[in-house]
């Protein structure tokens, strides 16, 4: 069974190395590739093909159409190919298709409920699909039940984090809540509810990354007891998490799992995490449990359960280590490459 990675991104050319040296978590797509021994294609390949065809589709449609192309064109060297978005996968499952080629594609699905995108899937079809892996249940019964793919195809599998690079090593509780990530954030309530609070909020609202594309988040403004900052490394980012009171998560209510790996790596460093009740995250948390929960766009609901948190220290203790040991059961890097691999036929 050869395999094909196909990654839209553009990672550093040093990512294993990095991942090496302890200074960058473990990605899915670099395990998955030494656990079957796949090859990658990436937006790199992009830059790097002599293809009139795809150089033509990328100045005509994007790197997106591109990349699938590429990956298209080697559809004779492979048995499997892995997607590990909608975004590159859906032009490559449409390009399958005019091929008639079945049940070669694996493709990762985090938000399928648009309309441009139910409209896309219903036209392929499920035959082009070996494997369809979504990641939280609302949108696994999206593919299932609306838009009619076989169930045995549908599978949710918990988003990843690496519990090796996000681990603890500060006892100590912090001195401020922190929260992080851009995608459907809800930063205005999050600004409101801390205004009459005492305590401190540092919020990383443009990614972890120095590089550029990490604009940072709406919504969001520095005040009174709340500070932003952007361009951590990994590494600054686990010490941010690390010396972390607790984290909230202010999330806009979405059907797919927005805010889920900030959710995953608070959880691993051990820390309650503070999070807006939302369809596309009920797979990852049990409320009073592995963390606290309360009502979306209600600045005086997080508030009350900010300052009830914070000064309960033995609850934060037990609730961050509760979500620490589901993380490393449930959503370690590992299970996510071992259970993809057993999709693949490997």
């Amino acid at each position: 069974m050869k395999t094909l990675i196909v990654l839209a991104k553009r990672p550093v050319a040093d990512l294993a190395a990095q991942v090496v040296r302890g200074e960058h978590p473990r990605v899915e797509y670099l395990e998955l590739q030494s656990r079957v021994a796949a090859d990658i294609v990436d937006y790199h390949s992009v830059d790097a093909s002599r293809s009139p065809w795809v150089r033509v589709l990328r100045r005509r449609l994007g790197d997106r159409w591109a990349l699938a192309a590429l990956a298209f064109s080697r559809a004779h060297d492979y048995d499997n190919f892995y997607a590990t978005g909608e975004d590159v996968g859906l032009p490559l499952a449409l390009l399958l298709r005019t091929r008639g080629l079945r049940d070669r594609l694996t493709m990762v699905v985090h938000n399928a409920d648009t309309p441009k995108r139910r409209h896309v899937l219903r036209a392929i079809g499920h035959d082009v699909f070996k494997q369809v892996i979504a990641l939280c249940s609302a949108q696994a019964e999206l593919l299932a039940r609306t838009l009619g793919f076989s169930q045995h195809k549908v599978h949710f599998l918990p988003n990843w984090v690496d519990p090796r690079f996000y681990a603890p090593a500060c006892d100590a509780p912090g001195d401020y809540a922190l929260s992080v990530g851009m995608e459907k954030r809800d930063y205005p309530t999050l600004c409101d509810a801390v205004r009459s609070l005492s305590l401190r909020v540092h919020v990383v609202g443009s990614g972890f990354s120095a590089g550029a594309g990490f604009t940072p988040a709406s919504g969001l403004r520095e005040q009174d007891g709340l500070t932003t900052g952007s361009g951590y490394s990994a590494r600054g980012l686990r010490e941010l998490y690390d010396r972390a009171r607790l984290v909230v998560l202010p999330v806009r209510p979405c059907g797919y799992a927005a805010g889920v790996t900030s959710l995953l790596e608070g959880m691993c460093m051990g820390k309650t995490v503070v999070v807006s009740e939302t369809p596309g995250l009920r797979d990852y948390v049990q409320p009073g449990v592995s963390a606290l929960l309360y009502r979306p766009g209600d600045p005086e609901d997080l508030r009350r359960v900010l300052n009830t948190a914070w000064r309960d220290e033995a609850g934060l203790r037990s609730i961050g280590a509760h979500g620490r040991r589901w993380v490393e059961a449930e959503a370690s890097t590992e299970r996510y490459v071992e259970a993809v691999a057993r999709l693949l036929g490997h």
